[in-house]
């Protein structure tokens, strides 16, 4: 297969990730009677996904059109559920089965397929793979191309997980599942485009979770090398850097001092709410250790002097 056809199938794969066939939300408030049990099994299905061995990095950071296409189609599939209240709510024979559940175990079986694809050169893992969800035929050409479409499947439950919180929450609902426990497991993931679906989960914890989601984004922070990801995760240090102000210091510190170049420049860009009188003098070592010219030494140097001006007004 060629390296267009490749791509050509990935893209056309994201589109069509999130269209499986769930069961209905049920009523409104027979998902507010559910929600309370689904976490015990949910936090059961998490702790096995920590257990699976992580699979190899991908280098791909996914353009703006394909987190889009993502995030369209998890509110379809959100919608498509809603859509089955009257349905579901008149079968008495339903069983029914929290969608977030659902989710979880989805997630579960496609890490448990992404240890076995670790060996799919052996004729026995390939024929273990056909148990898998997600069984394709590049899985017996392309252990890289197998790779990348779990790694779609798991952006795709993710964003489903995002939304269907989304959703719960407009309808003045609790949580149907531990965000802040599924933000922890993924931010840990191997691919930047799993840890962006983590960021964006860790973007809904509320401020009394502020600690732990200043955790996931220091961890995304020191991870990649990404400066997409890195802005993403700027987002929440800012919101919550009051709760480990030393903490979010010494982050970004070390990644201006040692961090990749994608990475240096989304920091040094964005760096001026981040300025105090306490940490300033740090960050004027690291712009004099900079060549002149580059693009790190001129942002940190505009965004001190825009903090200077300001502390004089």
């Amino acid at each position: 297969m060629g390296e267009g056809e490749v791509k050509r199938e990935r893209q056309q794969r994201i589109l069509t990730s999130l269209g499986f066939v769930a069961v209905g939300f049920g009523t409104v408030a027979l998902l507010a009677t559910l929600v309370l049990s689904s976490r015990a099994r949910t936090d059961k299905n998490l702790t096995e996904i920590a257990e699976v061995d992580q699979p190899e990095a991908s280098k791909e950071v996914p353009a703006a059109v394909k987190e889009e296409a993502v995030a369209s189609r998890a509110k379809a599939r959100v919608e498509v559920l809603k859509k089955q209240i009257t349905r579901d709510s008149k079968s008495e024979n339903s069983q029914w089965k929290n969608p977030a559940d659902q989710a979880v175990d989805r997630l579960v079986a496609i890490r448990a397929c992404e240890k076995q694809s670790s060996s799919i050169g052996d004729p026995v893992a390939v024929k273990k793979l056909a148990n898998c969800p997600f069984d394709s035929a590049i899985a017996k050409d392309s252990p890289e191309g197998y790779a990348d479409l779990l790694v779609d499947q798991t952006v795709a439950e993710l964003a489903f997980l995002k939304e269907l919180v989304t959703t719960a929450r407009d309808e003045g609902l609790r949580d149907p599942f531990s965000v802040g426990r599924i933000a922890k497991v993924y931010v840990q993931h191997s691919d930047d485009n799993v840890r962006e679906q983590a960021l964006a989960l860790a973007e809904l914890m509320p401020d009394s979770e502020g600690r732990d989601a200043l955790q996931i984004a220091v961890y995304a922070m020191n991870a990649t090398v990404s400066g997409r990801l890195a802005k993403q995760a700027l987002g929440i240090l800012a919101r919550h850097r009051a709760s480990e102000p030393e903490l979010v210091d010494a982050t970004l510190t070390q990644v201006l001092s040692r961090g990749g170049w994608e990475t240096r420049d989304a920091v040094a860009s964005q760096l001026l709410p981040f300025i105090t009188p306490a940490n300033r003098q740090a960050f004027s070592r690291i712009q004099a250790a900079e060549p002149l010219r580059s693009r790190v030494a001129l942002h940190l140097r505009l965004n001190l002097e825009e903090f200077d001006r300001l502390e004089r007004l």
